[in-house]
Parts: structure tokens; sequence; C-alpha cells
């Protein structure tokens, strides 16, 4: 005879029934709480369950703590999953022990709690933002936009149109690739493996464990599954990240602090749009951990004032938004000079560099514009290297400069250089 024949109080199978409930609703583990003579804590059960509605319950535990409630102590036997004993004290009360389902998802979305809790329910480390599971078919997927913001970027969130949620993949150094983690994520569905996404909402009291609230069930987008962008690691290095496009499978929580700075879900065709001219009014910006910028102030100030030439001879301004395919984030070009048609990307230098830099800018945005841009130019700071000029020339493109002893502008032609 095994202790639990002696289980015997609908009312503390009852409470123990509301307890695990409860912690499910939560998102807290339940299993650990519990133990028989012989284990520290029982872990999630990788097979065993008692259904209650939707719910799955860990049978061994559950047993566990109908025991403590009724008897005031806890188990001096050791209990094995599937045992015979289990099965007998569960149909005292009406319940049966079952096969837990492939997932064992007990979540509800909008429920809260910390890596660790969600590693005691479902496996996975506590390392990390993609967790793919052991015990379980699902890969966790913890969503934090303060670790990329603090490198500049942000990527992560709702779409503003709603349809999407996008996530930077793993690798903090040099470029990611689709292995580990991302290769997780990539290959789910054909790995069939659910993706359960959380976001990150504050700390835990005044504890330094983060709070993660459960959003939903996700997909990879079909179409659309990544997009490749250029983002700061940790060393401050430009490097490419991915960023998976995630479709919710099920209910999802959608918050206004989740949606991304993201302005849309990826397109297949580029979308090439004219805006109004963002005025630099302040000469640079700084960054965590670095002083200005100095190459930059440069280049906004050369920008406003060829902003104010042109807008003293009542030229109408403004700029070229460009979202490339399959991209969240859009491209700006400097000015788009509306009266001649002439698209102009300023660079801070008139080296070979920048030189260089400029032209490749200027041939990714020419492939995207409409035809009514006429013309494309490099604004540079000073007249540049007569091979450079040589260059621009070649692919019909322009450049204009100030005149420091004329005053004005200079700008190249096809003859050659006269005044702009």
């Amino acid at each position: 005879m095994h202790q639990l024949d002696e289980l015997d109080s609908p009312s503390a199978m009852q409470a123990a029934i509301d307890e695990a409930l409860e912690a499910a609703a939560s998102g807290r583990d339940f299993a650990s709480r519990y133990s028989d003579g012989h284990s520290v804590s029982f872990r999630r059960s990788n097979r065993w369950i008692v259904r209650v509605g939707s719910v799955e319950l860990d049978s061994k535990p559950l047993v566990a703590a109908a025991y403590e409630n009724q008897f005031g102590r806890k188990l001096t036997e050791k209990l094995h999953g599937g045992s015979d004993a289990i099965a007998r004290a569960l149909d005292k009360f009406g319940y049966k022990m079952e096969p837990r389902t492939e997932d064992g998802w007990v979540t509800p979305v909008g429920a809260a709690g910390t890596k660790k809790e969600f590693a005691k329910l479902y496996g996975g480390s506590t390392m990390g933002g993609i967790q793919p599971s052991k015990q379980t078919n699902n890969i966790l997927i913890y969503s934090d936009p303060s670790i990329g913001t603090t490198y500049g970027y942000n990527f992560d969130g709702w779409s503003a149109d709603g349809n999407t949620f996008s996530y930077t993949g793993e690798g903090r150094r040099g470029p990611q690739t689709l292995t580990g983690g991302n290769g997780a994520i990539l290959h789910h569905q054909s790995r069939s493996r659910a993706l359960r996404l959380f976001v990150a909402d504050g700390y835990v009291g005044k504890s330094r464990s983060k709070k993660r609230i459960y959003v939903g069930e996700f997909v990879l987008d079909d179409a659309h599954p990544y997009s490749v962008e250029d983002a700061a690691d940790e060393d401050g290095v430009m490097r490419t990240v991915y960023v998976f496009h995630l479709i919710p499978a099920g209910d999802a929580l959608q918050r206004i602090e989740d949606y991304s700075a993201a302005p849309m879900t990826p397109q297949s065709q580029a979308v090439a749009e004219m805006v109004p001219l963002e005025r630099h009014l302040v000469p640079g910006f700084e960054t965590t951990g670095s002083g200005p910028a100095s190459a930059e102030k440069r280049e906004q100030a050369l920008v406003e004032h060829f902003i104010k030439e042109l807008t003293a001879r009542g030229h109408g301004l403004s700029r070229w938004k460009i979202t490339p395919p399959e991209s969240t984030r859009p491209l700006y070009s400097d000015i788009y000079d509306e009266t001649t048609g002439i698209l102009y990307e300023a660079k801070a230098k008139s080296t070979r560099n920048h030189v260089r830099l400029g032209l490749g800018q200027i041939l990714d945005y020419r492939r995207y514009t409409p035809a009514e841009v006429k013309a494309f130019s490099l604004l540079l700071p000073a007249e540049p290297h007569w091979d450079l000029l040589s260059l621009l020339r070649s692919q019909d493109i322009g450049a204009v400069w100030p005149n420091a002893e004329a005053g004005g502008f200079s700008r190249l032609t096809s003859n050659g250089v006269d005044a702009f």
C-alpha cells in the first residue's frame, strides 16, 4: 500500500488544483514547490499530466500537494511518473492521468514571470534571448529593446500596421549568422517547434530580475521571414543583424509600448516617397560612451549651408524616403531639389573613401527613385581630386562644393567645373 492510498480529502485535492491553476495562470512554477521524501523538488513532467479544463497540470506535484494539504507533512515514499498509486489517488476525485501534449504549454497570454520561472516550466536556459527547450517542442524568445538601444538601434516590436512582430536575432559581436538560436527560429516550422514570445516589462520588485510578459505563440512570416539590417555591436562596430518577422499564431498581446520604431511590415518591392525636409538645426549628436561625432557635425553644417543657398534662390526642397525590399528601415536622402529634380547626398569630407561611400549611396538610391528625379549629385565640403571627379562623371553623377574664394558654390559639369 502506498501513502497516496490514504489521500481521501476532496478539499485538500481542490486546494492543490487551485494552487496549480493559479501558478499556471501567472506563469509561475508549481512543480518545484513540492517533493517526496527522495526528491529535492519535482521538475516539470515530460509525460504525465492531469487535465483540468484546457490546462495541463503535472500529476506528481499535484498529488504531493494534496497529500501535504491533508496531512500537514510531505510524502516519504518516492513518486514515479505514471505509477498506479498516482492513478488511483486521482481516480478518487474524478481525475485521470494522461500523456502530456507535445508542447505542454500552460501559460496564458499576458501572464508575467521571470526567465528562471519559465525555464523551470518549459526547460531552456536563462541566458540569452532565444531559448529552445530540451523538454518540450517550444522555443522561448525574449524581446528586450533596451539591449539594442544601448548600442543605438531598436528593431524589436510590432509593426505600425500591427501585422508582424519584429525580433532581432542573437549575437552581440560581429555579423550575426543563421545558426544557433537564429537557426532555431528560421527552421522552427520544419522542426515542428512553437515560437513563444515574451517582452521585457521592468523589474520584479526591487530585485535585478526582469519581469517578462508572455505575448503569444508566433510563426515566422513565410513571405518575409527576415530582413538584414545594419547595427552596431557591443564594441560599437557596425555589422549586419537578422531581424525576424513573426506573425501571431493565435491570440497575442498588443501593447502600445511594444510597437517598434520600424515603420512597416517588409514588402517585396521597394517603396519610395517624397517627404518633408528635416532640418538639422542641432549640429551633431552624441552616442552612449562617446563624444560628439565631429564628422557628422561638419556634414550637417554643410547641409544647412546648402539649404540656405537653395532656399534663397526660391527652390522647393524635400527629401526621399526609400525603403528597400525586405527591409523595415527606410533610407533618407539629404536634400532633394524639387525645382531642378536633383537629389543630393552630403559627405563630411572630399577624400576618396568619402566620395566612394557617397557614390555607393547614390547608386543605391537611383535604383528605386521615380523618373521625376532627373539627376544625382554629391554635396562635398571642398573640390575633390580630378580623378574622383572623373569617377563621378563616368557614373553620370554630379558634385557641388562651396567656393571659398568666390563665395557661393562650384559644381561639376559635363564640360568641367563652373560656378553653381
